[in-house]
C-alpha cells in the first residue's frame, strides 16, 4: 500500500493578492469608524467603492480555490509514502534508514483549508540528514491512508511525531 501526494515549495502570486484583499474591507471599516466618516464627506464615495471592491475580491478569493479553478499552490513534485520507503520528489529513503518522521497533516480538500495545502513532512535519516517538504492531501480518504501508513511505521519502530 502506497499513497501519492503533490508537493509544493511556493504559492502563486494570486494567493498573496487574495490574502491581502480579504483584509481590505476590515481595514477600511476600521479607518471609516476611526475618522468618523460621514455620508456628506467628499471621500465617502471612494471609501464605499474600495469597500465594495474589497468585498468582491474576498468572495472571489474564497470561490476560486474552492472550485479548483485556480490552484493555490504550484506543484513541483510528488511525495510517495509506503510502509517500506518514502520518496520525496526524487529522493528515495528506505524505512530502514529513517530515524524519525515528523508530520503535520491537518488539512485536506474540504476541511480547514480549501485547497488541502498546509501539510508538512520532515524526515531525519540515521545519518542525520533532514529531508522535508510541504504536501497536499486531496481527500479525507487520502488522509486516512496516510494515517494507516503512519501506524505501520510506528509498528516498525520508526519514531513518528504527529
Amino acid at each position: 500500500m502506497s499513497e501519492v501526494f503533490d508537493t509544493y515549495s511556493r504559492k502563486p502570486t494570486i494567493y498573496y493578492i487574495f490574502s491581502r484583499i480579504i483584509l481590505l474591507p476590515l481595514i477600511l471599516l476600521f479607518i471609516g469608524w476611526w475618522i468618523d466618516l460621514k455620508i456628506s464627506s467628499e471621500y465617502y464615495p471612494y471609501f464605499i467603492s474600495l469597500l465594495v471592491l474589497g468585498l468582491i475580491g474576498t468572495i472571489v478569493g474564497i470561490i476560486l480555490p474552492a472550485t479548483n479553478l485556480v490552484k493555490m499552490y504550484i506543484v513541483d513534485g510528488q511525495l510517495i509514502l509506503s510502509p517500506e520507503s518514502v520518496i520525496v520528489r526524487s529522493t528515495i529513503l528506505s524505512s530502514k534508514n529513517i530515524k524519525k518522521i515528523e508530520i503535520k497533516a491537518y488539512s485536506y480538500v474540504g476541511s480547514r483549508s480549501i485547497d488541502g495545502s498546509g501539510n508538512t513532512i520532515e524526515i531525519t535519516t540515521k545519518s542525520n540528514e533532514i529531508v522535508g517538504c510541504r504536501f497536499v492531501i486531496k481527500s479525507k480518504d487520502q488522509r486516512e491512508k496516510l494515517y494507516l501508513i503512519i501506524q505501520q511505521w510506528a509498528s516498525d519502530s520508526i519514531d513518528v511525531n504527529l
